[in-house]
């Protein structure tokens, strides 16, 4: 099984490889951007340093949300104009567990957060036993500083909860209200959804949808959908 990933819900976009649960070779590069002109490219560069091309993966995996809107519409898009005109198969993965995928191995509970407005973000909660994959707690939603008790109450009241990801100020103020020295702020430049959890995710997950199942989760409403009842 060769599967094919992308991550384009943050700062850093990139693809990456797999076969067998192999990653044959991985490539990522500054997010939303240069993302409309690199990542056709650098997906076939990647392809070609192994001897296929964009016909040669049996799946597809993407990223699908939340995260950067941007990003996200050009990964989507991207990924369902390849499935519809190749016949690939898509495999939809959630931008937050792939950021718990990403995290530091010695973040048992997790929280991955990404930014929204400066008064709301992203975020779920994740749990990890020595040597397991993280186990999701909470779904992913869209939380502002005065949910936090509710999303805080399906984790362990005695663990320490790292934070990964590029969490808001909003966020880092709430949490150290909340439960002071429990919130453990790691660097975002350690964890961030990246192509090869895209990949490893898909590898193990349900079977993948027809490009037509493919959509966007933002979690929020786009001013299109806001303004003119256009959902994007």
């Amino acid at each position: 099984m060769k599967i094919l990933g992308i991550s384009t819900s943050g700062s850093v976009c990139g693809a990456a490889l797999m076969s067998n649960s192999v990653i044959l070779g991985c490539d990522s590069f500054p997010g939303a951007r240069k993302c409309s002109e690199e990542l056709i490219p650098r997906m076939e560069r990647l392809l070609s340093s192994n001897g296929l091309d964009l016909r040669s993966p049996d799946m597809f995996a993407v990223d699908i949300g939340p995260g950067g809107m941007t990003g996200l519409k050009i990964g989507i898009v991207t990924i369902r104009t390849l499935s519809q005109v190749l016949s690939i198969p898509i495999s939809p993965v959630s931008s937050l567990e792939a950021l718990a995928r990403s995290a530091p191995e010695d973040a048992a509970l997790m929280m991955p957060a990404l930014p929204c407005t400066k008064s709301t973000f992203y975020a779920a909660l994740f749990r990890r036993a020595p040597g397991s994959l993280p186990e999701r707690l909470s779904p992913d939603a869209l939380l502002d500083p005065g949910s936090l008790p509710s999303l805080l109450s399906a984790a362990p009241g005695d663990q320490p909860l790292h934070i990964v990801g590029a969490a808001p100020d909003a966020l880092r103020a709430a949490l150290s209200s909340l439960i002071g020295p429990r919130a453990l702020f790691r660097d975002p430049a350690d964890s961030r959804p990246t192509a090869i959890a895209v990949c490893e995710i898909a590898a193990s997950g349900p079977a993948p949808s027809r490009f037509s199942d493919i959509l966007p989760n933002y979690l929020c409403v786009t001013a299109a959908e806001n303004n003119f009842g256009i959902k994007v």
